[in-house]
């Protein structure tokens, strides 16, 4: 929907303002590592970003890390539009059970026969 209100309702010289909502996970990367041994993250489309950053400091190297799984649902509307895809599977073959990938993909008619796919939004059910 940001999008849309970007391309659609503003105009050039409009402005925006963002700001984190109150409930957004703040905790830093050397604490996260030391403190859980399992991560769930929830991403679409260009969420993927910042998720990729953390994933660097997740399945690194560092002394500390307790974590033994993580588990990334990712929405996206089509495989072709998977943003990191060789990246996160080059993860998944590296880190075996340690790092898992879920892609929901919203417009694909048919969805690739693996676990690793499914069609549809990620929503509450």
């Amino acid at each position: 929907n940001l999008s849309n209100h970007l391309c659609s309702g503003m105009s050039v010289g409009d402005t925006i303002s963002f700001s984190h909502i109150p409930f957004n996970i703040k905790i830093q990367a050397p604490e996260f590592l030391k403190k859980y041994k399992k991560i769930g993250m929830i991403v679409g489309g260009t969420g993927i970003t910042p998720m990729i950053q953390a994933l660097h400091a997740i399945l690194g190297e560092e002394k500390d890390n307790i974590v033994e799984e993580v588990v990334l649902l990712y929405g996206s509307k089509s495989k072709s539009e998977i943003l990191g895809k060789e990246l996160l599977d080059s993860w998944s073959e590296k880190y075996g059970n340690r790092f898992t990938v879920v892609h929901a993909l919203s417009d694909e008619k048919r969805v690739p026969s693996s676990n690793d796919y499914y069609g549809g939004r990620i929503d509450e059910a």
